[in-house]
């Protein structure tokens, strides 16, 4: 069964590492994935948003998923890095 259109799906990816034999900084590889039937500005225009309210950098890509199923990916990609 195919999940109804928009939907959104984060995924994230951790590195710990360090110096000094600790681990001590962690580096989070985020991927934000906005699913609909058509483009959606005004959704894409909030996801954006917040990054910029945020200071977050980020990459933009847009892909068409044919076939029987039609719609629209967009995906973001950004990285934090904290000490831990």
């Amino acid at each position: 069964k195919r999940t109804p259109l928009p939907y959104i799906i984060f995924i994230e990816k951790v590195i710990v590492g360090g110096a000094d034999s600790k681990n001590n900084i962690s580096t989070r590889h985020i991927t934000v994935e906005f699913y609909a039937e058509k483009i959606n500005k005004s959704a894409e225009k909030a996801i954006e948003d917040l990054f910029d309210e945020k200071a977050i950098s980020y990459a933009k890509e847009r892909l068409w998923i044919g076939g029987s199923d039609n719609f629209f990916e967009t995906i973001y990609d950004f990285s934090l890095t904290e000490k831990i």
